[in-house]
């Protein structure tokens, strides 16, 4: 079996822990757990939510900012939304043909982003779970962020660019593809005029290429961005 991995997801207590576990089978268990604000080391208070096992090799796990649902996506193409309460099967999300390695919630709660390894980025409404717009790219996505305010997105792939969208029309607004490397990460700073990229791989081809973060500049109308 494989070390196991936890990812913490800090915040207002009571605070949310997802635990991945892999066998050889790729077999994965997602166990929510609720830590109890009101005991300081958590460990009598810890209250087990769901566990939920999946077959598919589980590669992306991410929380909705109002703390209701996390998605989790990975080979099997599918995008599963849960009820963080209940562990319950909210929706499924079909149409990626590639698996899903990403996957973001708007700070708004409005939507969710995924993108998948054939390049192709998708947005869903939250409301209905519908899919709103599908953005195309060349490479593989292996990063993606909204924007502050929820309006934007920008997704990196491994051929080295960095790309932004309006989230509503989908439109490209502008690239950088002067990366050596992978875009392995994007995040957009708090006040939405600047964006850091991680660039780099664990691929032998790519890693002696180096690693690195870099920061950019937003600047230009808010229709025709520009990053410096």
């Amino acid at each position: 079996m494989m070390p196991t991995s936890t990812s913490y997801f800090p915040g207002t207590m009571p605070m949310t822990v997802v635990y991945f576990t892999r066998t050889v089978v790729a077999r994965v268990a997602i166990l929510v757990l609720l830590l109890s604000a009101s005991c300081p080391e958590c460990d009598s208070a810890d209250r087990a939510l769901a566990t939920v096992v999946s077959d598919s090799n589980c590669v992306s796990a991410v929380f909705s900012p109002n703390g209701l649902w996390f998605a989790s996506a990975g080979d099997d193409r599918h995008v599963t939304i849960r009820a963080v309460e209940t562990g319950g099967i909210v929706k499924v999300l079909l149409g990626h043909r590639g698996p899903v390695y990403c996957s973001r919630f708007s700070p708004d709660n409005r939507w969710l982003a995924t993108a998948d390894l054939n390049g192709v980025a998708r947005i869903w409404d939250t409301t209905t779970w519908r899919m709103r717009q599908v953005m195309t790219h060349q490479g593989s996505i292996r990063a993606l962020c909204f924007s502050p305010d929820s309006s934007r997105i920008c997704t990196g792939t491994t051929i080295g660019t960095a790309t932004f969208w309006d989230v509503l029309p989908g439109r490209k607004q502008a690239e950088l593809t002067d990366q050596k490397t992978w875009v392995s990460g994007v995040a957009f700073a708090p006040n939405g005029n600047e964006l850091y990229l991680s660039t780099g791989s664990w691929y032998p081809a790519d890693a002696a290429k180096g690693f690195g973060v870099s920061a950019w500049k937003i600047e230009g109308s808010r229709d025709a961005p520009t990053m410096s």
